[in-house]
């Protein structure tokens, strides 16, 4: 998974518009997005594979991971931001959301990593 975002960020980098990349990974298959950069306000990648999912009636979610690309070309594994988190922990808590851990990488469910969320 984390390798298909790599490659989607990679294919799709466009500096002040597209640096992130999600790949979301629902039984057999798997949807893949690009944060939006704009001049008001920004929507992340995580949203979008979200709502694209859905949308083909997915309600059952394996893995989730985000890669962002720096100017200089570098990709990493980043967190969700708090508002992705929520959203995460409302339409599938248990999903296994890749993380980074200093040198390596980590699972944890989104409904760990949103222990006390908004009611």
């Amino acid at each position: 998974l984390v390798s298909k975002a790599t490659d989607f960020i990679t294919a799709n980098y466009q500096k002040d518009r597209h640096h992130v990349a999600c790949a979301l990974r629902s039984g057999d298959k798997e949807y893949l997005s690009l944060h939006l950069d704009t001049k008001g306000f920004d929507v992340c990648a995580e949203p979008i594979a979200l709502s694209n999912a859905l949308r083909d009636g997915r309600t059952l979610f394996d893995s989730i991971v985000a890669v962002l690309m720096s100017d200089t070309g570098e990709t990493r594994v980043v967190a969700p931001c708090g508002n992705c988190r929520q959203i995460l922990f409302e339409y599938m808590p248990d999903v296994s959301v890749i993380l980074p851990n200093g040198d390596s990488l980590t699972k944890a469910t989104a409904r760990s990593l949103f222990p006390n969320p908004y009611e």
